[in-house]
């Protein structure tokens, strides 16, 4: 499972990457657009920002800024990949054994219990979706088509003939 997670968690550090240089193109300004579900400014943070969240509720001693806000787009830049590093941290210095743990947390005044892997696999599944979302918004607010980020064009980017994702 260790490795599975570590593998998931590269391809989306790598479609992210895609996602940043995209963005790094685009004027700050226009990251304000509004959408259904915020700005893009708003949905380019929920992409990383929940990692350290939920990496808290893990381990106590990983800390995170609920409310930080960002000037330009190099902030945005150098936050997301200190939050993705932290996380590939995490799931590398982890025993295999770690991610079957199970812990408590409490969200939105509930308790919850939930195994260390499938709160990781969340976190590795969730900007999948928005990265998803935030693709469509674009486009439907005329700007540029994002690059394309499909698992298939990992493989082929990294130049991986066959690839065991256990």
């Amino acid at each position: 499972m260790k490795q599975y997670l570590i593998d998931m968690l590269r391809y989306n550090i790598w479609a992210n990457s895609r996602y940043r240089e995209y963005f790094s193109k685009i004027k700050f300004e226009n990251l304000m657009t509004k959408t259904p579900y915020g700005t893009f400014y708003d949905m380019i943070i929920h992409l990383y920002k929940p990692y350290l969240m939920w990496l808290n509720r893990i381990d106590k001693s990983i800390k995170f800024k609920e409310d930080q806000i960002y000037e330009n787009w190099d902030s945005i830049n150098k936050s997301w990949i200190e939050h993705e590093n932290i996380l590939l941290d995490f799931l590398e210095t982890n025993e295999e054994k770690f991610f079957e743990k199970t812990i408590e947390y409490t969200f939105s005044n509930k308790k919850y219990t939930r195994k260390i892997k499938n709160i990781i696999n969340h976190m590795i599944v969730h900007p999948i979706h928005h990265r998803g979302q935030i693709s469509s918004l674009l486009r439907k607010n005329n700007f540029p088509a994002v690059p394309q980020t499909d698992m298939v064009f990992y493989f082929l980017d990294i130049n991986v003939d066959k690839i065991t994702l256990t």
